[in-house]
């Protein structure tokens, strides 16, 4: 919620337009963001996302998808993943998959930490400035 709050704040600043995409309500100005399905918010997300765009997302597949389309991903701990990175990560989310499914792992992550969370506005704001937005 800090980091989409931090986003508004940013896009507005930058006189840029966001749009966020959910399959679950978010604490957001009903104008600015779209309720989906599981899978209809990956697909529309996919099917609008252009090169350059940046996408915020902790789903590493949906991450996958939208790099080979040449967006950026910025992860709300701060990550930014790139085609280097990703098939690291999504060698990992399937290994960590795995072990949830047979309840050798913990299915929740801890949420960001404060450096995580400054690490996120920090690239954020660098991606703005990087944009000429600011």
């Amino acid at each position: 919620i800090q980091a989409l709050t931090h986003l508004r704040a940013q896009a507005a600043t930058a006189q840029l337009p966001i749009v966020a995409v959910s399959a679950s309500s978010l604490t957001m100005r009903r104008e600015d963001f779209l309720s989906a399905g599981f899978d209809e918010a990956d697909r529309y997300i996919i099917s609008q996302v252009q090169s350059g765009d940046l996408v915020i997302t902790a789903d590493i597949p949906l991450a996958a998808e939208v790099i080979s389309k040449g967006a950026e991903v910025l992860t709300f701990r701060g990550d930014l993943l790139t085609v280097e990175s990703i098939q690291e990560r999504l060698s990992t989310r399937n290994l960590m998959q795995t072990l949830r499914d047979a309840g050798l792992a913990n299915s929740s992550a801890p949420p960001p930490s404060l450096k995580e969370r400054q690490r996120f506005a920090g690239i954020l704001d660098h991606y703005l400035q990087k944009s000429g937005k600011t």
